[in-house]
């Protein structure tokens, strides 16, 4: 948790440039202990990028192997990518190439 990042006044904040090699392996995940459970509905994020890398979201969270991830890649890597992990293997449900993020807020 951090003060003051990319003008937000509270924010997750990761300062350093720690990410996997193997893209079917998940980098620093960070999560909001929350007891109630969301049926429907809408998730706003926004992502103050420091790093050229892959950032993204995590949902329908069970355990370390079954969740689902929305992923986007930097200036290296553009693209958008929506997977499911089951039992620890990643699946890709949808991937777009050529999109990604520029470095600051997204």
């Amino acid at each position: 948790f951090s003060i003051d990042v990319g003008e937000r006044k509270k924010a997750i904040y990761q300062s350093s440039r720690i990410k996997s090699s193997y893209p079917d392996k998940v980098g620093t995940i960070s999560w909001l202990e929350y007891k109630k459970v969301f049926k429907d509905g809408y998730l706003t994020v926004e992502f103050f990028a420091k790093y050229d890398g892959i950032i993204g979201v995590l949902f329908r969270y069970m355990d370390y192997t079954n969740y689902y991830t929305l992923e986007i890649g930097g200036a290296t890597a553009k693209f958008i990518q929506f997977r499911k992990n089951i039992g620890g293997r990643f699946i890709t449900i949808q991937k777009s190439m050529g999109k990604g993020y520029e470095l600051g807020l997204i």
